[in-house]
């Protein structure tokens, strides 16, 4: 997580949190739990409320809609030293069973959003 220390992307001030997702079913019988997650979100600390900032257009991670592309497993950010970009560890992809989660190597990626 990260706070913006630059009017340049906007939300001064604010915490930026890195939501890496449930590992349903192993963790949860839960079937909404896809909507938690997997996401950045935006946190004001001043007033203790939150959103989500950055998501996937469907919930979960991206692996689970095919051909989608996006966010997978969020895990860090970081704000370039200049308050320009924000940039967002992703995990990779991970498939998740009753009993096991397996993990793919080289899925991971570092994501730099930036204001338009």
């Amino acid at each position: 997580m990260d706070f913006c220390k630059s009017d340049a992307f906007g939300h001064r001030g604010q915490l930026f949190l890195s939501q890496f997702g449930t590992y349903a079913p192993l963790n949860t019988p839960d079937p909404t739990a896809l909507n938690n997650g997997f996401c950045i979100k935006r946190i004001d600390v001043a007033s203790g409320t939150g959103e989500v900032f950055l998501r996937n257009r469907e919930p979960g991670p991206a692996c689970y809609h095919p051909g989608s592309g996006g966010l997978e497993r969020p895990v860090d950010c970081k704000f370039h030293p200049d308050g320009r970009s924000l940039y967002v560890l992703d995990f990779g992809v991970t498939v998740v069973a009753p009993t096991h989660v397996v993990a793919y190597a080289r899925t991971g990626v570092v994501w730099r959003v930036t204001r338009l």
